[in-house]
């Protein structure tokens, strides 16, 4: 690597860890981006309908929708949707529970260079290590999740819930799959259609391996029913304050009113502590209120930075709240070295 080279999962970290979109590395951006790619098929029911008439219009030999390898490639999206859930909640563990991260974790690390550039963009191991997870298998996102499962102690298996996900009515090349072959599948159709150029893409209609907009349709549910069951087991048994879980609704809790939350529970816990020591407390009390104010009115500024086309002031405000909850932890931590003073 080039002393002027960045690494690819230092770049990715700055990208989506470290910097204003550090809120969508996370399994409600996955969750998001499926159900939007559900919803572009769901509208173009009408586009097909015409496309068929004109067909039929002309030769009547095929229907349109079977030709247009446009929707083959939702497979692509749906994997990477999956992708990106699996290596954001492995970020989220370890990030969490530096313990979960074992020998064969850290051997990506063992170069002088990168881990240089780890320090010199303030990057966490935790950060680099799930970013640059590659999740091309369904094995392999099983895998993943069901090491989450297990280190937060949650007692559901991670393939019963994929495999209770297949309930849905079989389509075009589904019939008679269970959650786990077709989550394989998936993952084996993508592979084959972003690796290779064979008969089944190049070849006559009739030997097309495609997918009619049903079925691609049916992938985009399946992986977001996937995708819910597990996070709903995530909500209920991971510990507080684990990171990026999702609500009953599976969409994404309000992290910045989970901070604040947390903020105040420790300045309570903080003052009772300067009481007991008997020192301090008058400028603790003076401080507070000022700390107060400021945020709140960071948090006024903060919404200046919204646009129609990018919520960027979420990122700002979690920023300030972990640099005031950093501060917080550190004066308790000093106060714990104080003897009480009577």
């Amino acid at each position: 690597m080039a002393n002027d080279e960045v690494h690819h999962g230092i770049e990715f970290a700055n990208r989506y860890s470290l910097g204003i979109a550090q809120g969508n590395f996370n399994a409600a951006t996955a969750l998001n981006r499926l159900r939007g790619l559900a919803n572009d098929i769901e509208h173009v029911d009408a586009a097909i309908e015409i496309a068929k008439k004109y067909e039929e219009e002309n030769d009547g030999d095929w229907h349109l929708f079977r030709e247009i390898e446009a929707f083959s490639f939702y497979a692509v999206g749906v994997v990477t949707c999956l992708e990106w859930h699996a290596r954001s909640r492995l970020t989220d563990l370890f990030s969490f529970m530096p313990s979960a991260i074992g020998q064969d974790d850290l051997k990506p690390l063992a170069n002088a260079r990168l881990m240089a550039q780890m320090v010199e963009h303030n990057v966490s191991a935790a950060q680099l290590l799930g970013g640059m997870t590659n999740v091309a298998s369904a094995d392999r996102y099983l895998s993943i999740m069901k090491r989450v499962f297990e280190s937060l102690s949650i007692p559901k298996k991670v393939h019963d819930l994929v495999n209770q996900n297949s309930e849905a009515p079989g389509l075009f090349g589904d019939e008679g799959r269970g959650g786990i072959e077709r989550l394989q599948r998936i993952f084996e159709f993508r592979n084959a259609l972003v690796h290779e150029i064979g008969i089944e893409i190049r070849g006559p209609y009739v030997m097309r391996n495609t997918l009619g907009p049903n079925q691609a349709l049916e992938w985009c549910r399946f992986a977001i029913g996937c995708i819910e069951e597990i996070e709903a087991q995530i909500t209920a048994h991971a510990p507080t304050h684990f990171p990026n879980c999702l609500d009953k609704w599976g969409y994404a809790k309000n992290e910045v009113e989970a901070l604040d939350t947390v903020i105040t529970v420790l300045e309570k816990e903080i003052s009772v502590m300067f009481e007991k020591k008997n020192r301090g407390m008058k400028h603790w009390l003076k401080a507070l209120p000022i700390s107060r104010t400021a945020i709140e009115a960071e948090n006024e500024m903060c919404g200046e930075l919204y646009t129609r086309f990018f919520e960027n002031a979420t990122p700002v405000r979690m920023s300030l709240r972990r640099a005031r909850l950093a501060y917080l932890n550190s004066v308790k931590d000093a106060l714990d070295l104080l003897p009480d003073k009577g």
